[in-house]
């Protein structure tokens, strides 16, 4: 009889993760495909600005991602999770009384100054030896992946009978919710005796050649990302489907939730550069079909399978191929590290896609292609990394 991968509490654990991560993405998906018809809208809004809204999340995230998991580090991993979620809900709170797009960049700030992402993966390093880790940040994938699909059906019945500031109260009561869930559903989280960081050690992990190449595909897959969520909606609204957003994304997503388990089992299995190649090959493929066809409903339904199968083939591998970087004392710095870039990556992709769309509808999709290219390239010629257990 084949031995389970994970037992008891570890399969618990990653469940409860899996569960806190999911209901973050709801959150966050509810609101990001109507930011940029919403920011259209409200007073003082220019295409950079609404642009810069969707984009600021990630800005102040980054900021935010190595003093989390730093602190992670040394007072724990669950008190870090709590204290980014109380502040997000502050964001949320923001959200629900914004009438111009300055207040709606604010609460958009604010959102992201709760930056717990880098934790939560910290987490699972700690849990998970590295050659199951992939395969464990699949549990993360795949409720995130149920999660999004059902903020894709659920988001445009929501937005016809509710405002977008509604939307934003409904999300912070979600949030309680999920803190109330951590604070009873996850162990405490006791740190390793710490002495403090020994720069040596910290230095040591980013004199790796392909530790770059990590950073710079983590900070280009969030690019993508939000460059992706201010394109589809807009050029919905343009062609007159803005309700049609459940049509884009669910069945992509679920298509694309088959990439998601099939990378995990190869990176795994020692085929991590070919899983990220093969990654933004697909991002970069979704571009070429929004610069090169006629914008129509099924033009955008063609690139959201490219864009939606190579982002489920990344979001995993990627933060679990960081975790293998260190041991679990700076683990939670290396990671933060990471998620800075990535996070960094949000806000230049939704803010330059914003400020090159008014210019040119067509300027965005060449340039993401060109930088897609770029980190292919990077990747594609990286030496094979020395996991560190």
């Amino acid at each position: 009889m084949k031995e389970k991968l994970f037992k008891g509490q570890e399969k618990e654990f990653l469940i409860g993760i899996s569960i806190t991560l999911a209901l973050l993405q709801l959150g966050l998906l509810l609101v990001m495909p109507f930011l940029a018809v919403f920011g259209e809208g409200l007073e003082g809004n220019t295409p950079g600005l609404v642009g810069f809204s969707i984009g600021v999340f990630g800005l102040t995230m980054a900021f935010l991602q190595i003093p989390y998991g730093n602190l992670s580090d040394r007072i724990g991993r669950k008190k870090m999770i709590i204290i980014g979620l109380s502040i997000n809900a502050i964001g949320l709170l923001i959200g629900f009384f914004a009438h111009n797009i300055w207040m709606l960049i604010i609460a958009r700030g604010v959102q992201g100054a709760g930056a717990i992402g880098t934790v939560l993966f910290a987490w699972i390093g700690d849990r998970i030896e590295p050659e199951r880790r992939s395969r464990a940040m699949a549990y993360p994938g795949i409720f995130v992946g149920m999660a999004s699909i059902l903020s894709f059906i659920v988001g445009p019945l929501l937005h016809r009978i509710m405002s977008l500031n509604q939307v934003f109260l409904g999300i912070l009561v979600l949030i309680v919710g999920v803190i109330i869930f951590i604070q009873i559903a996850l162990p405490a989280h006791i740190p390793a005796k710490h002495t403090g960081i020994k720069r040596k050690d910290f230095m040591d992990v980013f004199k790796q050649r392909k530790v770059w190449g990590y950073l710079l595909a983590g900070m280009m897959m969030n690019y993508c990302l939000t460059s992706f969520f201010f394109l589809i909606p807009v050029n919905l609204d343009l062609i007159g489907k803005t309700d049609m957003n459940w049509l884009v994304f669910v069945p992509t997503t679920l298509t694309a939730l088959i990439f998601l388990r099939v990378s995990s089992i190869m990176a795994d299995k020692g085929k991590l550069t070919t899983v990220l190649v093969s990654g933004f090959s697909l991002f970069l493929a979704s571009m070429f079909v929004l610069y090169l066809l006629p914008i129509t409903l099924n033009t955008l339904i063609f690139s959201a399978f490219f864009f939606m199968a190579g982002f489920m083939s990344l979001n995993t591998t990627l933060p679990a191929a960081v975790t293998l970087l260190t041991g679990s004392a700076i683990r939670g710095t290396v990671t933060g590290v990471y998620s800075t870039f990535v996070n960094i990556g949000s806000f230049v992709g939704s803010t330059l896609t914003g400020v090159l769309f008014g210019i040119g509808k067509h300027i965005p999709m060449l340039v993401e292609g060109g930088l897609l290219i770029i980190v292919i390239a990077v990747l594609a010629g990286g030496k094979r990394l020395k996991a560190i257990k």
